[in-house]
C-alpha cells in the first residue's frame, strides 16, 4: 500500500491519492483525508482517508501515531506505536481488512496547529485479514 495527502491539521477536509491491492485486485483511487490529535489521548494522532466505493460503502485507511512524530521527515511505519489498518463501513457497521505496517511515512511539511498543513506520504504492507467482497444485502 502507499499513498499521498494533504491535509488542514484538526480543521477540516484534504485530500490523498492511495494505491493498494484487495481481494487480489489492484485499487487506485482518490481518497477525502482528514487529521488531528486522537480525542481520549493527547499524546496520540491520526490521519484518516476515505474513499466511497461505487456499491455506497466507504474504503478507509487508517494512520495511528504519536503527536511527537507528526515532524517533517521520514519515520518508521513499524507495526508498533506507528500503524495503520484498511477498513470499510457499511450501513453503520465497521469491518478491519487488515493492518498496515513494515514501511516508511514521510511528512514534508508538518505542523501540529489547527489548520497548519499537513503534507506527506507512506508505503507499507497491507497485512489482509478479511476480504471486502462484494455489498451483502441487507437482512429481510
Amino acid at each position: 500500500i502507499r499513498g499521498s495527502f494533504v491535509l488542514p491539521w484538526a480543521a477540516g477536509p484534504g485530500s490523498a491519492a492511495v494505491e493498494l491491492e484487495l481481494d487480489g485486485t489492484r485499487v487506485s483511487a482518490m481518497f477525502g483525508a482528514s487529521g488531528g490529535p486522537d480525542a481520549m489521548d493527547d499524546s496520540r494522532a491520526s490521519v484518516t482517508l476515505s474513499a466511497l466505493l461505487e456499491d455506497g460503502r466507504n474504503l478507509l485507511v487508517l494512520i495511528l501515531l504519536p503527536q511527537a512524530v507528526i515532524s517533517a521527515g521520514r519515520h518508521p511505519f513499524h507495526s508498533f506505536e506507528t500503524f495503520g489498518l484498511v477498513a470499510v463501513t457499511d450501513q453503520g457497521m465497521f469491518t478491519t481488512l487488515g493492518l498496515v505496517g513494515d514501511g516508511e511515512l514521510r511528512f514534508d511539511r508538518a505542523r501540529r496547529e489547527p489548520g497548519a498543513e499537513v503534507a506527506g506520504s507512506f508505503e507499507a504492507v497491507h497485512y489482509p485479514s478479511a476480504c471486502l467482497g462484494s455489498r451483502a444485502s441487507a437482512p429481510e
